[in-house]
């Protein structure tokens, strides 16, 4: 979870809604430490689904619980009573609203409460109808806590606004690339939700779903949700550079290219919101070899110049593009693409990309290469599949087989394809757009691990990890 928090910390995410449940305390003892603030949440529904035969018997004990367990860490900022729970603006439920708000209230009067709601659990004449009953709706639920947390509906803000002047919003979930759908608009907008926080002094934030991918909430043949900014792997997605772009104080600017030949993940329809475009950020495209291309640069300076093989292809002005999306168009050409961030006239930062050429090698990269002898401690071993130049080969996938030296063990072993049906655990994996990643665990003996790799082809690479005694 460090690992995760710290890939979010780069892309300048500063708080994290726990969805849909009290998290295990390693993690808030976490966001203490690394500045993060927390919306701390109890539940996702309350009578329906799979909490429903036991709330009445425990709704009180389990939200005492996770009150008086967690109340002691700075990080969390909010208490979140629900999410997308049935009936919304019933009388039924909002007695229960009132209830639990009142509940966070005595327990701890410092913290505000907020409920994540959306507009799907209420009656279909209210989700059909008018803007104006949809306001008079949500005006029910936000009397009943103290910031009005709402899923998807970021396109309704401002009616919300003009109808309750002194309400704050909080944008409890939002899509990761478009923004919400009004009901006479059937169609994705191009425009990331940050900008209605951006906007709007009275939304104090946004939290996207899903920062990581997890597994489950889909049909076969995937095995998780595959939407989120960074994977199961904990490698960021091309995206995530459009809400660094966004979130980040630091000057960035990152490539990504539209190819419409990539292999998606399956997603059931229902989700297609929450996709963005098919996008990677390398330069690797034989497939493009004669025709156009198209690319993005995500960035927050003012500006960019994109030069390919010494040959630019202009410079543009953020300035021109409310979106954020400084879309070009050019031939695709091998070689070498590089953007450069500038304000003013001066470059503040650059991405480069390099075209691939044959599989030579397999690059093992450590997070951590000393590990204490206890048994416990773990480290993340990304495997990347590199040309002789050291470029990732991302077009070519190999199946990849490990073997550990040493006292300790290979704990689980992933590639970020939800659509793979291969195990967590073992010593093969097949590379996924040319990467994968190994988690190793020490032993209690003090030494070397040696985790060496090979695949087919000739393709062989180690890495070796020191592990220490504990000084008592």
């Amino acid at each position: 979870m460090k690992r995760r928090l710290q890939k979010l910390k780069e892309m300048g995410c500063n708080s994290i809604r726990f969805a849909h449940n009290p998290m295990a305390p390693e993690l808030l003892d976490l966001c203490d430490q690394m500045g993060f603030l927390v919306v701390d949440e109890a539940f996702d529904k309350w009578k329906s689904l799979f909490y429903e035969h036991l709330y009445d018997e425990w709704w009180e004990k389990d939200l005492e619980a996770m009150l008086l367990r967690d109340r002691n860490h700075p990080s969390v900022f909010m208490w979140s009573v629900g999410n997308e729970v049935e009936n919304q603006g019933q009388p039924s439920m909002l007695k229960m609203l009132e209830q639990l708000v009142g509940f966070c209230h005595e327990k701890d009067p410092t913290r505000p409460v907020t409920c994540a709601l959306e507009p799907h659990n209420t009656p279909i004449s209210l989700r059909e109808g008018s803007i104006e009953a949809k306001v008079e709706h949500t005006k029910q639920l936000a009397q009943r806590v103290d910031v009005l947390g709402l899923n998807y509906q970021e396109q309704w803000y401002e009616h919300y606004r003009a109808a309750m002047p002194d309400t704050l919003i909080l944008g409890t979930e939002t899509f990761p690339y478009y923004r919400g759908k009004d009901n006479r608009v059937k169609g994705y907008l191009p425009m990331n939700p940050w900008f209605d926080v951006a906007n709007h002094d009275y939304v104090i934030g946004q939290f996207v779903w899903s920062g990581i991918d997890y597994l489950g909430e889909t049909s076969y043949p995937s095995k998780g949700w595959s939407s989120g900014l960074i994977d199961t792997c904990g490698f960021r997605k091309p995206v995530s550079y459009l809400q660094q772009s966004l979130w980040s104080n630091q000057p960035v600017v990152h490539i990504a290219v539209f190819n419409e030949h990539m292999k998606s993940e399956f997603n059931p329809t229902w989700t297609m919101h929450w996709r963005s475009p098919a996008m990677e950020d390398h330069w690797t495209f034989p497939e493009y070899a004669g025709k156009l291309i198209r690319l993005v640069t995500f960035t927050n300076c003012e500006s960019v110049e994109l030069i390919v093989n010494d040959e630019s292809y202009g410079e543009r002005k953020l300035v021109d593009y409310s979106n954020y999306l400084i879309v070009w168009e050019l031939p695709y050409t091998p070689g070498e693409i590089r953007a450069v961030g500038r304000n003013g006239n001066n470059k503040v930062c650059e991405h480069e990309l390099t075209t691939a050429g044959l599989p030579y090698a397999l690059k093992l990269e450590a997070d951590r290469v000393i590990l204490p002898a206890d048994g416990h401690e773990i480290s993340h071993v990304e495997v990347t599949v590199i040309d002789q130049n050291g470029i990732i080969v991302p077009n070519q996938n190999f199946d990849v087989t490990f073997k550990l030296q040493g006292d300790g063990r290979i704990l689980g072993i992933d590639n970020g394809d939800l659509t793979s049906d291969e195990s967590f655990k073992g010593n093969e994996r097949r590379t996924h757009r040319g990467r994968c990643f190994v988690v190793v665990q020490s032993g209690y003996v003090a030494g070397e691990l040696l985790l060496q790799a090979s695949a087919d082809g000739g393709l062989l690479g180690e890495t070796r990890l020191k592990i220490e005694q504990e000084r008592k």
